[in-house]
């Protein structure tokens, strides 16, 4: 992890655009993930958070392999520049197709009202508001 980490610090330098970070809090890393372009790695986060923003992501390595994404992740299985490059141009062209950005399939995010309004018309009495007060 730590010889990565270092190889990953020296290419940062090298291309300024580029930030190496070991890690963020969950809300620094949603709101980064939430204006970023594309997300390049081999997280579980970058198929499931990112699905959410509709970001486009390279996922490098067979680390998640078998794990369920959206139209949005392309897949790298090897560490080879060129084919980094070609994923690279493929997600930045995808950033820009809105027929993508349409469905996610891990929903809209809208659940747990729709799920709370069956109950509510199946259960009406049972069903009670509760307040905390401190």
């Amino acid at each position: 992890y730590k010889k990565i980490f270092k190889k990953l610090q020296t290419f940062s330098k090298k291309y300024k655009f580029l930030e190496v970070h070991c890690s963020f809090s969950r809300p620094d890393f949603l709101s980064l993930l939430k204006n970023c372009g594309i997300l390049v790695g081999n997280s579980s986060s970058g198929i499931i958070e990112a699905s959410c923003f509709s970001i486009p992501v390279i996922n490098i390595g067979i680390r998640q392999k078998g794990r369920e994404g959206d139209k949005k992740v392309i897949e790298v299985n090897d560490f080879q520049h060129g084919l980094i490059r070609k994923a690279i141009l493929k997600a930045q062209k995808m950033k820009n197709d809105h027929k993508l950005r349409i469905k996610s399939i891990y929903g809209d995010g809208k659940s747990s009202k729709r799920i709370t309004k069956l109950l509510e018309k199946k259960y009406p009495e049972k069903i009670s508001q509760k307040y905390i007060s401190y």
